[in-house]
């Protein structure tokens, strides 16, 4: 399911129904579930995801959700998105130095 584009190529991918969570009103999925199926497509292939990208606005994710969500994805993945959870909630708690 390779598809070549202008941009480059495009991959498509399905997730187990298990997995699949229809996004609530609309067809897009929220960043947190985008996240989710990013990390669970990157370990079904054998790769680190913190390898292939940049984190850079994750502190807009809703952390909670996250969680809600990745509990539903194979233990691969789930246990690296319990990680990022984790260690981003320690880190958007801490206090500014003064």
């Amino acid at each position: 399911r390779l598809r070549p584009t202008s941009f480059g190529k495009l991959t498509f991918i399905c997730v187990r129904r298990r997995i699949y969570a229809k996004p609530a009103g609309g067809v897009l999925a929220p960043p947190e579930q985008a996240f989710c199926d990013f990390v669970h497509t990157a370990k079904r292939q054998g790769l680190d995801p913190a390898s292939l990208v940049t984190f850079s606005v994750t502190n807009k994710l809703n952390l909670k959700l996250l969680e809600r969500i990745a509990k539903h994805y194979p233990e691969p993945a789930a246990k690296i998105l319990r990680q990022f959870t984790t260690t981003a909630t320690q880190f958007f708690q801490r206090k500014p130095r003064a």
